[in-house]
């Protein structure tokens, strides 16, 4: 049984597995071994962003500038729609976070990271573009 490397710090648990398999879009993703629904765009964004940050993971706001920025402005994403987005992906058990320090003084900050079940999604994800890169229609004679 092939393995999966936790992009959680050490210590932190991931969420139950049978909480992550509520996905409700239409495109598929299809493999020799299951079908996994393909996350909205906004999700698969932050998915992508998040699993650059490594085992540290990510705090929610760098999270918003990163994307802004490297978007050149073209997603906006407003602290509204970052919380929910981030909050709905949690449900979904494919992201989880933990509290760090609070920094000058403030609250707390909150990081988060991919599940295992999130780097499983994102690998899948990734097969799925790569054979869409390559099909090619078959010609009719």
């Amino acid at each position: 049984m092939e393995t999966t490397v936790s992009k959680r710090p050490p210590g932190r648990a991931s969420p139950d597995p049978g909480t992550s398999k509520g996905v409700g879009h239409t495109q598929k993703c299809h493999d020799d071994k299951q079908t996994t629904r393909l996350p909205a765009q906004r999700e698969l964004l932050f998915l992508w962003a998040i699993e650059g940050t490594g085992q540290s993971g990510c705090y929610g706001l760098d999270l918003q500038r990163s994307i802004n920025a490297c978007s050149r402005g073209a997603e906006q994403v407003s602290t509204g729609t970052l919380y929910s987005t981030l909050k709905k992906l949690k449900r979904k058990g494919w992201i989880d976070s933990y509290e760090g320090d609070a920094l000058g003084g403030g609250a707390k900050r909150v990081y988060y990271f991919l599940t295992d079940d999130g780097v499983e999604l994102l690998e899948r994800v990734n097969a799925f573009l790569s054979r869409l890169r390559q099909w090619q229609p078959v010609s009719g004679a």
